[in-house]
């Protein structure tokens, strides 16, 4: 296997199994009395370190062979998978980041005793999470078929 792929399934794999550690973290906070608190702070912490493992593996592959794929999606017939999907994922990812830290941060230390307003705000930012990391996947989708498709018209 190519390291190039390496990177990518990394890059995938991680920013998945993230955004699914948010979905375990929402699910578990439903029972947060009955002594949950410590599985959701480690869910959270989890998505945490996976958000920042599909950061650097996104980051390494974009240096290393995005600009080539992105001259094959721009010169091929959907160059809208860079000009918008690739744009949109590359800011929209920075907010997702922050979202993985201040929740790292405010469930670091969770404990069943908490106020329902704090329940409230880990459920908004675990749904938002969860979102946003699933959309990232979705818009990586447009971008492979982008690439896909570029191929195919130069190898036709």
């Amino acid at each position: 296997m190519q390291f190039k792929t390496v990177i990518l399934v990394l890059h995938v794999l991680s920013g998945t199994l993230g955004s699914s550690a948010a979905l375990w973290a929402m699910v578990d906070l439903k029972n947060i009395e009955n002594g949950s608190a410590k599985r959701v702070s480690n869910a959270c912490m989890a998505e945490f370190v996976l958000t920042l493992l599909s950061l650097l593996a996104g980051g390494l592959y974009y240096v290393l062979f995005y600009q080539d794929e992105k001259q094959i999606i721009l010169n091929g017939p959907s160059p809208i998978a860079h000009t918008f999907f690739m744009e949109v994922k590359e800011h929209v990812f920075f907010i997702l980041l922050l979202l993985s830290l201040y929740l790292f941060v405010i469930t670091r230390h969770l404990h069943a005793a908490i106020d329902v307003q704090k329940i409230r705000l880990i459920k908004i930012t675990l749904m938002a999470i969860f979102t946003l990391g699933f959309l990232m996947i979705g818009f990586g989708e447009f971008i492979d078929a982008g690439v896909k498709s570029g191929m195919s018209k130069f190898n036709n």
